[in-house]
């Protein structure tokens, strides 16, 4: 598949989009603890519903319901209320605090996430086909991928195109030491912890 033509909308799950919807939902304090932005959302109407869950959240109310949302985007929002109207936001609300479990937030929060690593790196130039391509028109060869993608944490995809980085740093390097490569592997570590804390993920230039 051609990075340059890829659908950024093909790197989501729209089913873990929902489920933590459903849990900010009923509690909003959780976007205390965890990281979310609306690059986090490549959809539209996920992105204004992001917006008045966090708007309303940083206005101090912790109790959200379906004609808060509506209501909120309607007079505060007004210009992007027809996103909501057309995505049939009020149900959309009502399913999502229906079937969301709270005790899966965390894996749906990183499955959401996981996502946002991919689409970074696509931004960047950088192929993802080896660790996610949704358009893989084999069947055994897709759920292999999704398999190991599934089992992934945060960590390990990041490590995944870190230690890429590093193999080319050690392949091309003018300084040809371990020196080097130490430096590279340092470098990587704070551009991960980087990720982690705010979102924001800068690749060196070289492997552009």
């Amino acid at each position: 598949m051609s990075q340059e033509k890829a659908d950024i909308k093909l790197y989501q799950s729209k089913s873990a989009i929902r489920e933590v919807f459903g849990c900010l939902l009923k509690d909003p304090r959780l976007l205390a603890s965890y990281q979310l932005g609306k690059p986090d959302f490549p959809d539209n109407f996920h992105k204004v519903l992001f917006l008045a869950i966090n708007n309303l959240y940083a206005q101090g109310i912790t109790q959200l319901d379906p004609i808060i949302i509506d209501e909120y985007i309607k007079t505060s929002q007004s210009s992007l209320y027809s996103i909501f109207v057309k995505e049939n936001g009020i149900g959309y609300i009502e399913k999502a605090l229906t079937h969301s479990k709270p005790e899966n937030f965390v894996a749906n929060y990183n499955e959401v996430r996981k996502f946002s690593i991919l689409r970074d790196f696509i931004d960047d130039g950088i192929n993802v086909d080896d660790v996610y391509n949704p358009l893989e028109e084999d069947p055994d060869i897709a759920d292999t991928q999704r398999e190991k993608f599934n089992a992934m944490s945060i960590d390990d995809l990041l490590d995944v195109y870190h230690k890429k980085v590093l193999a080319i740093a050690g392949k091309y390097s003018t300084n040809g030491s371990r020196q080097s490569v130490k430096a590279g592997s340092e470098k990587a570590a704070q551009q991960k912890e980087e990720w982690k804390k705010t979102g924001n993920l800068h690749l060196p230039a070289f492997i552009l």
